[in-house]
């Protein structure tokens, strides 16, 4: 990050005092304006979009909450919490675990299925058995991700998976690489992070995890 006078660069984007001072007109001008239109409105201006065109605004929410930390913007309020993220009574209650230990082979169709909804229930799983089960629980991942839960036709859930965009730095890793900045920037959006990998306790099967 550089100084404010210069502007600064987050998430891989440089966001110069011109678009820190639009961001503040809009927000002095809407105070009511809330932080999701907002990060479309800066997506808009600085053109930030995905390799598939879509508009960055994970990467630009978060960004903005950068910025928001530091000093450099006063955001409205985040938003009440999301319905996908409210915990419904009851959800995932009646989850059943396998308690197995068996050979690779007893397991069946093992199938890597990826959670395609955040109000499905499949995305009320995935949460349920990281919060019971991984050390670093469901708390929320960084910019572009997808999820997955790994089921056994014979036995159910067996564990789940997350991965999300690289890092924008990491000095060991981009050390090991070699690269230049300029390389860095071009090619991370090739680098993904295995942000969760979780077979439950309960299923003790030699060489599933590698599986």
């Amino acid at each position: 990050m550089i100084g404010y006078s210069e502007g600064m660069r987050i998430c891989g984007q440089e966001f110069s005092t011109d678009i820190l001072n639009r961001i503040k007109e809009v927000v002095t001008k809407t105070p009511a304006i809330s932080r999701r239109h907002l990060s479309r409105q800066v997506c808009e201006w600085l053109d930030w979009r995905t390799t598939k065109g879509t508009l960055q605004e994970g990467s630009c929410r978060k960004a903005l909450a950068n910025l928001h930390r530091h000093g450099a913007l006063i955001l409205p309020n985040c938003e009440e919490e999301f319905r996908f993220q409210k915990k419904r009574e009851g959800s995932t209650n009646n989850i059943s675990l396998p308690e197995i230990s068996c050979s690779l082979s007893e397991l069946g169709i093992i199938e890597v299925t990826p959670v395609t909804s955040r109000y499905s229930r499949d995305s009320e799983v995935w949460k349920d058995l990281l919060q019971r089960h991984h050390y670093l629980g469901c708390s929320t991942l960084s910019g572009a991700q997808i999820r997955y839960l790994i089921k056994s036709s014979a036995h159910g859930y067996l564990g789940a998976l997350a991965f999300s965009s690289g890092t924008w730095a990491l000095k060991d890793r981009d050390h090991s690489i070699g690269w230049s900045d300029a390389a860095r920037i071009a090619n991370l959006k090739y680098v993904v992070t295995n942000d969760r990998f979780l077979i439950v306790p309960t299923v003790r099967v030699e060489n599933l995890a590698s599986h």
